[in-house]
């Protein structure tokens, strides 16, 4: 068990999750424009309390309300670990024997290569580590591109769906029921 940890802090933040039309009922333009900047853009005050490596708790405070939290840290990389596995294991081969697209294929198996000796290095290493917000950086713009190629109107998985070889509801099948498996794995362990 590690030192318990306290966070403290302000910051301001953008909802997505607002509904930008409650604004309509207001009477004149004026009003709507503060109704609008106030779902948009908030202030909050935070404290977080990590006990153990596994629990977090705290508050969220914006004035008018609060919010109380309590929960489980799970490992971010342990869903990206899982996601580049079920592609390695099952869709990649898939796509691979349907479209003989090597290419697409070779530089897609690289890219996760990559992701993963930096997942590696970002887990064996420490927040305090001069280079470990770095690594989380890149390792986050190579994910972006990663996603970017595979979803523009060219990629892997445009080229899946025009593939008549792939099944793809059959694919999403195995794939997720494939998670589920290794997601339990890691919560057994």
């Amino acid at each position: 068990m590690s030192n318990a940890q306290s966070l403290a802090g302000k910051w301001t933040y953008r909802s997505f999750y607002n509904d930008p039309m409650q604004v309509l009922d207001s009477p004149d333009e004026d009003t709507a424009a503060k109704k609008l900047l106030a779902l948009m853009f908030a202030e909050a005050v935070f404290t977080f309390q990590i006990p153990d490596d596994t629990t977090l708790t705290g508050a969220i405070d914006w004035g008018t309300g609060g919010l109380d939290l309590k929960g489980k840290i799970s490992n971010q990389g342990d869903a990206l670990t899982v996601h580049t596995k079920i592609e390695e294991e099952i869709f990649y081969p898939a796509f691979l024997a349907a479209t003989k697209d090597k290419d697409m294929h070779h530089e897609a198996e690289i890219e996760h290569d990559g992701a993963k000796n930096l997942i590696a290095q970002i887990e064996a290493s420490d927040p305090s580590d001069d280079y470990f917000d770095s690594k989380v950086h890149v390792l986050s713009e190579m994910i972006k591109h990663h996603v970017k190629e595979e979803e523009q109107s060219d990629g892997m998985f445009a080229e899946a769906r025009a593939a008549r070889k792939m099944d793809l509801q059959a694919l999403g099948q195995t794939m997720f029921d494939r998670k589920q498996e290794l997601m339990q794995e890691l919560a057994e362990a």
